[in-house]
């Protein structure tokens, strides 16, 4: 009898189903890495914008500080002008408070600055910040 050889050709390479799932594999990890430039330009944008909204507050705190102390009147509250800056509105305000110490005898003015705005997601933001003035050594 004859002896049957394999009349098959030996396949070198990768067979479709590989290819597929290693495209598969590649999108994902490429997908995912996308994912995390966007969450850092992101977080990189809010950081301005924080950046900013500190540097405002302490403008009008700086602003109020160098007032004489009794031009400090004790308001309600004092709308400033919006500012644009980053794509959004920022809305300003401004607060004295006159205060008792402890012991009833001193008086100190409570110096408050607020800034809020709203994203572009929509969502409402505020940041406050407040300095102690005293009248010694002012007018």
């Amino acid at each position: 009898m004859k002896s049957m050889k394999s009349s098959r050709k030996v396949a070198s390479g990768f067979t479709l189903v590989e290819v597929m799932v290693a495209m598969g594999l590649m999108a994902g990890v490429i997908l995912g890495s996308m994912s995390y430039f966007y969450m850092g330009s992101s977080a990189q944008f809010d950081a301005r914008v924080n950046e900013f909204v500190l540097n405002e507050l302490e403008t009008i705190l700086e602003q109020r500080r160098s007032m004489p102390y009794k031009s400090l009147e004790t308001y309600q509250s004092i709308g400033l002008p919006q500012v644009e800056a980053h794509g959004e509105t920022f809305n300003r305000k401004f607060y004295a408070t006159e205060r008792t110490g402890e012991l009833g005898t001193e008086r100190y003015k409570e110096l408050t600055a607020t800034v809020n705005w709203i994203d572009a997601d929509g969502q409402q933001h505020e940041m406050e910040m407040g300095c102690i003035l005293s009248p010694r050594g002012y007018d």
